[in-house]
């Protein structure tokens, strides 16, 4: 079992990305709301200045020579974590002979690569080496086993492109230039929210996509020993999953599903394999839709106020359960939760500091999620 006290150090992580069209906007310009969410010392904000005429102010993550994530005089982005499918677990099928280890591979057995592997280990005062062997086959290095069959990773996490390409978008000076910087499809990690000077407003879920056959499960490990489960290539820009300029006027990003990402304009998730975008919705994207789907025009400090909303829509969920089974428990039950269930229907489901209802309502969701099952 999960104990509370675990739960509550495990701290929610995540971002929230907006980008308003100039048509829901007062100042008639279009506006990029950069919300992400790390610890205060894991990203700096530095403004990068050049002789060369490079102005650009935001983010940036400890050695990093680019804005992670920020804005220069005519083009800004933004990061949230993505869930993009970017790596996958091959079942290599081994076998042991007199001069090491083999996989099997479209019929053939093919060496398994070893490689020393030498580690600093500290333990307490004193430091040893300690050498491990590692096992490559053509798919990655060997990680872990299952039913008999060693597991590798095939991953894109060593990539010059993928700094050339953060370089790049930092120096953009229009749409153009932007997309062209992201035609390296080197970013493994992030989805990206867009705005610029000319009133452009764009989102792309992921940008590194590798095509694969959807014969396949890529939710699992995939059979090594087949040429069928082989990346075909990367999808190019004009086919990640995207939106650009939509009627709406408004883009949103929670580290949520990219198909309610700009309302009636979202994607069409029937137009994408499956694992371009496998992650669902989480209530943060749901309450960011009803801050954004009004009618209303914003102004900057409205855009602000709109990312800082007190609602807790999981509430939404939690609560009308809980009360129908308050409403159906023996009297016993009911007489020993009956002030405390009061406060959370008379509460307004905002958070606020001072809040009984606030720390009932958190208190109750923290026990209900640490409760269920492990996917």
């Amino acid at each position: 079992a999960v104990s509370l006290e675990a739960v509550s150090e495990e701290r929610e992580t995540g971002s929230n990305g907006f980008a308003i069209a100039p048509k829901k906007s007062v100042s008639g310009h279009a506006m990029l709301y950069i919300n992400p969410h790390v610890p205060f010392y894991f990203r700096s904000e530095v403004q990068l200045v050049s002789d060369e005429g490079l102005n650009a102010y935001g983010a940036v993550t400890w050695g990093q020579f680019f804005i992670y994530q920020g804005f220069n005089a005519h083009c800004g982005w933004m990061h949230t974590s993505s869930y993009a499918d970017v790596a996958d677990l091959y079942e290599e099928k081994v076998h042991k002979n007199s001069t090491g280890w083999t996989y099997e591979y479209e019929g053939k057995q093919l060496p398994v690569t070893e490689r020393k592997l030498v580690f600093k280990v500290k333990q307490n005062e004193t430091t040893s080496t300690k050498t491990l062997t590692g096992y490559y086959t053509q798919h990655g290095p060997v990680l872990g086993s299952r039913n008999g069959k060693w597991l590798s990773l095939k991953a894109n996490n060593r990539s010059y492109n993928a700094l050339l390409e953060s370089w790049l978008i930092t120096k953009a000076n229009t749409f153009a230039q932007y997309k062209a910087a992201m035609n390296l499809l080197s970013n493994a990690t992030n989805n990206t929210v867009y705005a610029d000077d000319k009133g452009n407003t764009a989102f792309w879920y992921g940008n590194f996509m590798p095509k694969r056959s959807i014969s396949y499960d890529w939710t699992q490990p995939v059979d090594g020993t087949t040429r069928a489960t082989e990346w075909q290539g990367l999808h190019p820009l004009n086919e990640l999953v995207q939106v650009i300029n939509p009627a709406p006027g408004w883009i949103q990003n929670c580290n949520s599903t990219p198909f309610t990402s700009a309302g009636k304009d979202s994607p069409d998730k029937t137009k994408y394999p499956a694992y371009m975008a496998p992650d669902g919705e989480n209530f943060r994207g749901i309450n960011a839709i009803k801050l954004l789907s009004g009618q209303e025009k914003l102004t900057l400090d409205g855009l602000i106020a709109k990312g800082y909303d007190h609602y807790l829509t999981a509430f939404d969920v939690l609560l009308p359960a809980l009360f129908k089974a308050y409403d159906s428990a023996p009297d016993s039950t009911k007489n020993q939760l009956k002030e405390p269930v009061q406060i959370l229907k008379d509460w307004d489901r905002k958070a606020a500091i001072h809040s009984v209802a606030n720390s009932l309502a958190v208190e109750y969701g923290t026990r209900f999620f640490a409760a269920l099952p492990k996917a």
